[in-house]
Protein backbone atom coordinates (compact mmCIF):
# COMPACT_ATOMS: atom_id res chain seq x y z
CA UNK A 1 0.00 0.00 0.00
CA UNK A 2 1.12 3.72 -0.87
CA UNK A 3 0.56 5.93 2.06
CA UNK A 4 1.42 9.86 2.15
CA UNK A 5 1.70 11.02 5.88
CA UNK A 6 1.62 14.59 6.58
CA UNK A 7 3.39 16.39 9.34
CA UNK A 8 5.35 13.60 9.22
CA UNK A 9 8.03 15.03 11.82
CA UNK A 10 5.63 15.61 14.45
CA UNK A 11 4.87 13.54 17.83
CA UNK A 12 3.06 11.53 15.99
CA UNK A 13 3.83 11.40 12.93
CA UNK A 14 7.76 9.95 13.29
CA UNK A 15 5.70 6.64 15.07
CA UNK A 16 3.16 6.62 12.21
CA UNK A 17 6.01 6.72 9.10
CA UNK A 18 7.71 4.25 11.28
CA UNK A 19 4.92 2.25 11.89
CA UNK A 20 3.72 2.25 8.30
CA UNK A 21 7.15 1.12 6.50
CA UNK A 22 7.65 -1.52 8.90
CA UNK A 23 4.30 -3.18 7.84
CA UNK A 24 6.13 -3.32 3.84
CA UNK A 25 3.77 -0.01 3.15
CA UNK A 26 5.60 2.35 0.46
CA UNK A 27 5.39 5.96 2.64
CA UNK A 28 5.20 9.13 1.25
CA UNK A 29 6.65 11.39 4.42
CA UNK A 30 5.33 15.34 3.98
CA UNK A 31 7.35 17.63 5.89
CA UNK A 32 7.41 21.08 5.52
CA UNK A 33 11.22 21.47 5.09
CA UNK A 34 13.20 18.35 3.66
CA UNK A 35 14.22 16.13 6.71
CA UNK A 36 16.67 12.64 6.57
CA UNK A 37 16.63 9.93 9.22
CA UNK A 38 13.69 8.24 7.80
CA UNK A 39 13.17 4.29 7.93
CA UNK A 40 14.55 2.54 4.29
CA UNK A 41 12.00 2.39 2.72
CA UNK A 42 10.27 6.57 3.03
CA UNK A 43 10.42 8.88 0.77
CA UNK A 44 10.52 12.40 2.03
CA UNK A 45 8.77 15.19 0.12
CA UNK A 46 8.26 18.89 1.06
CA UNK A 47 4.76 20.11 1.48
CA UNK A 48 5.14 22.77 -1.01
CA UNK A 49 5.88 19.91 -3.67
CA UNK A 50 3.04 18.56 -2.97
CA UNK A 51 0.57 21.00 -3.21
CA UNK A 52 2.05 22.46 -6.70
CA UNK A 53 2.27 19.32 -7.91
CA UNK A 54 0.04 17.01 -6.96
CA UNK A 55 -0.24 15.09 -10.56
CA UNK A 56 3.51 13.82 -9.23
CA UNK A 57 2.88 13.10 -5.88
CA UNK A 58 -0.77 11.68 -5.46
CA UNK A 59 -0.63 8.90 -8.49
CA UNK A 60 -0.53 5.73 -6.97
CA UNK A 61 -1.60 6.51 -3.39
CA UNK A 62 -3.92 4.61 -1.41
CA UNK A 63 -4.27 6.36 1.25
CA UNK A 64 -3.22 9.52 3.17
CA UNK A 65 -2.73 10.17 6.30
CA UNK A 66 -3.25 14.15 7.41
CA UNK A 67 -1.49 14.73 10.53
CA UNK A 68 -0.46 18.09 9.91
CA UNK A 69 -1.54 20.80 12.04
CA UNK A 70 -0.81 23.51 14.32
CA UNK A 71 -1.18 22.01 18.12
CA UNK A 72 -3.28 23.96 21.24
CA UNK A 73 -1.57 26.62 22.85
CA UNK A 74 -1.55 27.36 26.56
CA UNK A 75 -1.73 31.08 28.16
CA UNK A 76 -3.38 32.90 24.57
CA UNK A 77 -4.42 36.43 25.53
CA UNK A 78 -6.16 37.42 21.79
CA UNK A 79 -8.49 34.42 21.38
CA UNK A 80 -9.33 35.88 17.58
CA UNK A 81 -6.03 36.04 16.25
CA UNK A 82 -5.73 32.72 18.06
CA UNK A 83 -8.44 31.29 15.92
CA UNK A 84 -7.40 33.18 12.65
CA UNK A 85 -3.62 31.20 13.30
CA UNK A 86 -5.62 27.40 13.75
CA UNK A 87 -7.85 28.41 11.02
CA UNK A 88 -5.06 28.93 8.34
CA UNK A 89 -3.13 25.59 9.52
CA UNK A 90 -6.11 23.16 10.84
CA UNK A 91 -8.73 23.60 8.09
CA UNK A 92 -7.22 25.91 5.36
CA UNK A 93 -4.50 23.46 4.84
CA UNK A 94 -6.68 20.74 5.40
CA UNK A 95 -8.95 22.01 2.98
CA UNK A 96 -6.48 22.15 -0.03
CA UNK A 97 -4.98 18.65 0.60
CA UNK A 98 -8.28 17.01 0.90
CA UNK A 99 -9.03 18.33 -2.52
CA UNK A 100 -5.76 17.59 -4.47
CA UNK A 101 -6.40 14.38 -2.49
CA UNK A 102 -9.77 13.54 -4.23
CA UNK A 103 -8.83 15.67 -7.77
CA UNK A 104 -6.05 13.93 -8.27
CA UNK A 105 -6.17 9.88 -6.73
CA UNK A 106 -8.93 7.39 -5.45
CA UNK A 107 -7.18 7.64 -1.88
CA UNK A 108 -8.91 7.75 1.23
CA UNK A 109 -8.43 10.70 3.44
CA UNK A 110 -7.81 10.17 7.08
CA UNK A 111 -7.69 13.20 8.85
CA UNK A 112 -6.17 12.88 12.88
CA UNK A 113 -9.17 15.23 14.67
CA UNK A 114 -9.24 15.36 18.60
CA UNK A 115 -11.42 14.43 21.11
CA UNK A 116 -11.94 18.06 22.17
CA UNK A 117 -14.31 18.34 19.57
CA UNK A 118 -16.88 16.77 22.00
CA UNK A 119 -15.63 19.47 24.68
CA UNK A 120 -13.52 18.92 27.85
CA UNK A 121 -15.64 17.24 30.01
CA UNK A 122 -18.40 14.99 30.40
CA UNK A 123 -21.75 14.33 32.63
CA UNK A 124 -21.07 12.19 35.28
CA UNK A 125 -21.05 8.14 34.64
CA UNK A 126 -21.38 9.26 30.67
CA UNK A 127 -18.52 8.17 28.02
CA UNK A 128 -17.91 9.84 24.60
CA UNK A 129 -19.06 7.95 21.93
CA UNK A 130 -19.69 9.16 17.86
CA UNK A 131 -23.09 9.68 18.83
CA UNK A 132 -21.59 12.63 22.08
CA UNK A 133 -23.07 16.09 21.77
CA UNK A 134 -20.28 18.40 19.50
CA UNK A 135 -19.29 20.78 22.49
CA UNK A 136 -15.38 22.47 20.69
CA UNK A 137 -14.41 25.34 23.05
CA UNK A 138 -10.63 26.13 22.22
CA UNK A 139 -9.75 27.88 19.30
CA UNK A 140 -7.97 24.24 18.32
CA UNK A 141 -10.89 21.82 19.16
CA UNK A 142 -13.32 23.84 17.24
CA UNK A 143 -10.71 24.35 14.13
CA UNK A 144 -10.46 20.32 14.09
CA UNK A 145 -14.48 20.69 13.70
CA UNK A 146 -14.23 22.94 10.89
CA UNK A 147 -11.72 21.22 9.44
CA UNK A 148 -13.98 17.17 9.77
CA UNK A 149 -16.85 19.36 8.20
CA UNK A 150 -14.42 20.51 5.65
CA UNK A 151 -13.52 16.82 4.37
CA UNK A 152 -16.67 15.33 4.43
CA UNK A 153 -18.12 18.36 2.53
CA UNK A 154 -15.28 17.60 -0.40
CA UNK A 155 -15.89 14.40 0.08
CA UNK A 156 -19.86 14.29 -0.96
CA UNK A 157 -18.61 16.81 -3.62
CA UNK A 158 -15.76 14.57 -5.22
CA UNK A 159 -17.17 11.27 -4.50
CA UNK A 160 -14.38 10.52 -2.34
CA UNK A 161 -13.89 8.21 0.90
CA UNK A 162 -12.54 9.81 4.31
CA UNK A 163 -12.21 8.60 8.08
CA UNK A 164 -11.88 10.17 10.76
CA UNK A 165 -10.29 9.61 14.13
CA UNK A 166 -10.28 11.39 17.32
CA UNK A 167 -7.44 10.54 19.77
CA UNK A 168 -7.65 11.90 23.03
CA UNK A 169 -3.99 12.74 24.64
CA UNK A 170 -1.63 10.09 23.03
CA UNK A 171 1.92 9.29 25.38
CA UNK A 172 5.32 7.84 24.95
CA UNK A 173 8.63 8.31 25.15
CA UNK A 174 8.88 12.30 24.35
CA UNK A 175 5.99 13.09 24.79
CA UNK A 176 5.76 17.54 23.72
CA UNK A 177 3.50 19.66 26.04
CA UNK A 178 1.86 18.48 29.40
CA UNK A 179 2.67 15.33 29.53
CA UNK A 180 6.08 15.60 28.48
CA UNK A 181 6.17 18.26 31.61
CA UNK A 182 4.38 15.24 33.54
CA UNK A 183 7.58 12.99 32.22
CA UNK A 184 10.02 15.23 33.86
CA UNK A 185 8.89 15.78 36.77
CA UNK A 186 8.26 12.08 37.82
CA UNK A 187 11.88 11.83 36.86
CA UNK A 188 13.45 14.44 39.40
CA UNK A 189 14.54 13.18 42.89
CA UNK A 190 12.12 15.15 44.52
CA UNK A 191 8.96 13.73 46.18
CA UNK A 192 5.72 14.37 44.39
CA UNK A 193 2.37 15.51 45.97
CA UNK A 194 0.17 12.61 44.43
CA UNK A 195 -0.71 11.40 47.93
CA UNK A 196 -2.75 14.25 48.47
CA UNK A 197 -4.79 13.94 45.07
CA UNK A 198 -8.35 12.84 45.25
CA UNK A 199 -9.91 11.19 42.29
CA UNK A 200 -12.56 13.36 40.81
CA UNK A 201 -14.96 10.49 39.73
CA UNK A 202 -15.36 6.65 39.59
CA UNK A 203 -12.59 5.45 36.92
CA UNK A 204 -15.35 4.55 34.42
CA UNK A 205 -15.49 8.68 33.59
CA UNK A 206 -11.90 8.30 32.94
CA UNK A 207 -10.54 8.78 29.34
CA UNK A 208 -8.02 6.45 27.95
CA UNK A 209 -4.94 7.42 27.15
CA UNK A 210 -3.70 5.25 23.95
CA UNK A 211 0.18 3.86 24.18
CA UNK A 212 2.02 4.20 20.73
CA UNK A 213 1.05 0.85 19.69
CA UNK A 214 -2.29 0.57 20.21
CA UNK A 215 -2.82 4.00 18.09
CA UNK A 216 -0.83 3.63 15.30
CA UNK A 217 -2.42 0.37 14.06
CA UNK A 218 -5.58 1.74 14.81
CA UNK A 219 -4.62 4.61 11.95
CA UNK A 220 -3.57 2.16 9.74
CA UNK A 221 -7.00 0.21 9.87
CA UNK A 222 -9.47 3.22 8.29
CA UNK A 223 -6.85 3.67 5.59
CA UNK A 224 -6.45 -0.02 4.41
CA UNK A 225 -10.27 -1.38 5.47
CA UNK A 226 -12.32 -1.63 2.23
CA UNK A 227 -15.11 0.91 1.48
CA UNK A 228 -18.56 0.69 3.38
CA UNK A 229 -20.86 2.87 4.96
CA UNK A 230 -19.66 4.63 7.75
CA UNK A 231 -19.18 3.21 10.72
CA UNK A 232 -17.32 4.11 13.87
CA UNK A 233 -14.03 2.61 14.86
CA UNK A 234 -12.84 2.19 18.45
CA UNK A 235 -9.59 1.54 19.74
CA UNK A 236 -8.44 -1.44 21.79
CA UNK A 237 -7.71 0.73 24.42
CA UNK A 238 -10.85 2.29 24.73
CA UNK A 239 -13.95 4.07 23.59
CA UNK A 240 -12.08 7.71 22.86
CA UNK A 241 -11.61 6.84 18.96
CA UNK A 242 -13.92 8.09 16.57
CA UNK A 243 -14.05 8.13 12.69
CA UNK A 244 -16.25 9.65 10.24
CA UNK A 245 -18.55 11.92 12.48
CA UNK A 246 -21.41 14.37 11.42
CA UNK A 247 -22.49 17.47 12.80
CA UNK A 248 -22.25 21.32 11.77
CA UNK A 249 -18.83 23.02 12.20
CA UNK A 250 -18.13 26.22 14.80
CA UNK A 251 -17.43 29.04 12.54
CA UNK A 252 -15.68 32.06 13.87
CA UNK A 253 -15.17 34.76 11.27
CA UNK A 254 -11.59 36.40 11.31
Amino acid sequence: MKVMVTGANGFIGQQVVAFLAAQGDEVLAVTREPQSGWPAGVRNLRLADVQCQPEQHFAGVNAVVHLAGRAHQTRVRDQAAEWCRMRAVNVELTRHLAQLTFEHSEARFVLVSSIGVHGVTTAPGKLLSERSALRPSSAYAQSKRAAEAVVEDLALAYGGTFVVVRPPLVFGTGAPANFGLLEKAARLPLPLPFGRATAPGPASEYVIWPRFSGLWPFTRRPATAPTSSRKTRRSPHGPSLNCCARGAAHQRAC
